[in-house]
């Protein structure tokens, strides 16, 4: 069973000696710190209704559905995890920015019904943006990091089909593969 299951705790300090969190179920959690040694998330803040920001820490090595569900969800950290995860956002409706420190090879089904998230920025490298797979209000993209590998030729018009889009920010020794 789970200690938090429907519990009224409102702010969670999760010390880094925990090595794995499992679904919290805390419907009225609004603040969650998470030190840095913790490695695993597993569904570990579906149902967290309440969760408006949070910061993953470095330390993060895997995750499956961590936000599944998480409505009020609004700004996510993501610490220098790497890796593809299916649904990683999944029903996240009211996230409206995400920051990833990590690199990611691609992203598929991660954003699906996201449908507030307009800004999205990468600092670690990221290689592949699939068709359909960003959220229909997209506006920014900001690639600051490595961006060698990144496809260009067949992420871009992935990236411009969508109607909102208005910025991608690229970094300037990247300029003349636009020119």
């Amino acid at each position: 069973t789970n200690a938090f299951h429907n519990s009224k705790v409102k702010r969670l300090h999760i010390p880094g000696s925990i090595q794995t969190i499992k679904c919290l179920d805390c419907p009225e959690l609004e603040h969650v710190y998470i030190e840095e040694g913790v490695e695993s998330l597993e569904h570990t803040f579906s149902g967290c209704n309440h969760l408006k920001e949070i910061k993953i820490p470095n330390s993060v090595k895997t995750m499956s559905s961590p936000f599944e569900g998480c409505t009020s969800l609004e700004y996510i950290h993501m610490g220098k995890f790497s890796c593809s995860v299916w649904y990683l956002f999944r029903d996240c409706i009211n996230l409206k920015e995400i920051t990833f420190e990590g690199d990611f090879y691609s992203f598929s089904s991660d954003f699906f019904n996201c449908k507030a998230l307009t800004k999205i920025i990468f600092y670690g490298r990221i290689c592949h943006i699939e068709k359909g797979s960003l959220p229909l209000n997209i506006e920014e993209i900001y690639l600051r990091g490595d961006c060698n590998q990144f496809d260009f030729e067949n992420s871009l018009p992935n990236i411009f089909g969508y109607k909102n889009f208005k910025t991608l920010y690229v970094p300037k020794e990247l300029y003349n593969t636009f020119l």
